[in-house]
């Protein structure tokens, strides 16, 4: 059945078929296709009820990841569903929203669902369950806090008004029909899913539960508890991807200080697996597929760099390190060096100027923006940095440069120097200089040829500085990235 029409069709009637068309891991640029189909290996291989942690920090494309799972799932003939926990936020009830989406999207399938007798059993049992956790709670609440019991059902309000005991009963006997009723869920949704593999589909049924930290606290924990207790079943697996910490930090808000919080979530996940980290070079070089013309804009120092693309690559990818940047904070700010280039480009045409530009600052200064950093604030066109300000780090940025050094040279270069000249008759004036590379050669030495560095800069500033070019001081750079800094 693998590569029969069956299959096609199986394929297209999917609730997201047309992400077979959007998303998959051949058209991923993250590089993620082969920790794809390793998971998928892993988890398909699972079938006494499965529940997998998948961490992954906010902006790392988490979403991005399930989207191509569920197409990878979905051609291998895998019944998959996806749920946005977020969408279902409104909600107060998780386990209607879980058992609407499983019989939906199940149905899309065209399993012929309604002529399986289970599935009915199914529907009934989930609602006896609603229905009968509705009545109790209704009633303790009713009671408790509106003192109006005309709003519930008659039987309910002869067991509020009448002796104490009646009103244990109901509970009690609510409580243990309820536990049943979770029991018998279970057992039949298990039954579901050997019917379904007799109807062509691949077991485990795998569903994708998206955006659960994004949640409510209270409606979070509630979502974990209905898939442990509802859906963790005799083949089905449940993918959760989460930012693991962050719901750590959603639980111990709910239930205080000095609670356990991490080790509580773990009792609702079996496993737990974190979203591989992705090429960033060759994430930059699929975006950067193309240079923008910037006939008025001389980057700086393209000298040591292939050409302006790759400049920005390898600045960038060494930069998101140092500064932890998620993916999603990567594409916001390729957006807007893109929009500060753009708009020098602008200036420069209108002034028939070429505008000089040290990229690595400008990507330096939207990264600090964007984190509230002092040093942006502080910095002046003609104030020395405050190195105390730049993390210390041992990472390099090439060989024999570290990266903190890198960026204090490339800030150095939007500042002035002023000095005192003495002519010939023994007059002093002022002049001022834009700062050089050429210190670069007083930093350090190493394995980096670091003469030939500074001969670069000192180059590009060089060339800049002619009649007809504007070199970009501090000012200019922080006019530019407040501009940018609208951009979401």
């Amino acid at each position: 059945m693998e590569n029969s029409t069956e299959q096609v069709s199986f394929i297209h009637q999917a609730k997201y078929a047309d992400w077979q068309d959007k998303y998959t891991f051949d058209n991923c640029l993250l590089n993620r296709g082969e920790y794809g189909e390793f998971l998928a290996d892993y988890i398909t291989g699972e079938h006494d009820g499965f529940v997998l942690n998948l961490n992954g920090g906010w902006g790392s494309g988490k979403t991005e990841f399930l989207k191509r799972f569920y197409s990878l799932l979905l051609k291998r003939n895998h019944p998959v569903i996806y749920i946005d926990a977020w969408e279902s936020d409104f909600s107060k009830d998780p386990l209607t929203v879980v058992t609407s989406e499983l019989l939906t999207q199940l149905e899309a399938f065209n399993y012929d669902l309604d002529s399986i007798e289970e599935v009915e059993k199914f529907k009934k049992l989930c609602g006896r369950f609603i229905k009968g956790l509705a009545v109790g709670v209704s009633a303790y609440l009713s009671k408790q806090y509106l003192g109006d019991p005309s709003i519930i059902g008659n039987a309910v309000q002869q067991a509020i008004s009448g002796e104490p005991d009646s009103l244990l009963t109901v509970l009690s006997t609510e409580h243990q029909e309820l536990v049943s009723a979770i029991q018998q869920i279970r057992i039949t949704l298990g039954e579901v899913a050997g019917k379904l593999a007799g109807s062509g589909a691949k077991l485990p049924v795998v569903v994708l539960v998206d955006e659960l930290d994004r949640c409510r606290p209270n409606y979070a924990i509630e979502m974990l508890e209905v898939i442990k207790h509802f859906f963790k079943t005799d083949n089905f697996v449940f993918v959760v991807a989460t930012d693991t910490d962050q719901l750590v930090h959603s639980i111990a808000a709910v239930y205080g200080a000095g609670f356990d919080a991490a080790q509580y979530l773990k009792r609702f996940f079996d496993r737990k697996a974190s979203l591989a980290e992705p090429d960033l070079v060759q994430y930059l070089s699929s975006k950067l597929q193309d240079n923008e013309p910037y006939s008025y804009v001389h980057p700086f120092p393209v000298g040591f760099y292939a050409d302006l693309r790759a400049l920005k690559i390898e600045t960038i990818a060494k930069l998101a390190s140092y500064y932890q940047l998620k993916i999603r904070d990567i594409d916001q700010l390729l957006n807007k060096l893109n929009s500060c280039l753009r708009f020098a480009q602008g200036v420069g045409a209108k002034k028939q100027q070429i505008q000089s530009i040290c990229v690595p600052a400008l990507i330096i200064g939207l990264i600090e923006f964007d984190r509230s950093e002092s040093s942006f604030y502080k910095r002046k066109n003609n104030k020395p940095d405050d190195l105390s300000l730049i993390r210390n780090t041992d990472d390099e940025i090439v060989e024999g440069l570290q990266i903190k050094e890198f960026i204090n040279l490339c800030m150095s270069s939007t500042q002035t120097l002023i000095r005192d000249e003495v002519d010939t008759y023994g007059r002093t004036s002022q002049q001022t200089e834009v700062r050089s590379y050429s210190r670069i050669a007083d930093l350090r030495s190493g394995y980096l040829d670091v003469n030939k560095w500074a001969n670069y800069m000192a180059s590009d500033i060089s060339n800049s500085c002619g009649s007809r070019g504007k070199y970009w001081l501090w000012d200019n750079y922080r006019k530019a990235i407040e501009l940018a800094g609208n951009i979401e």
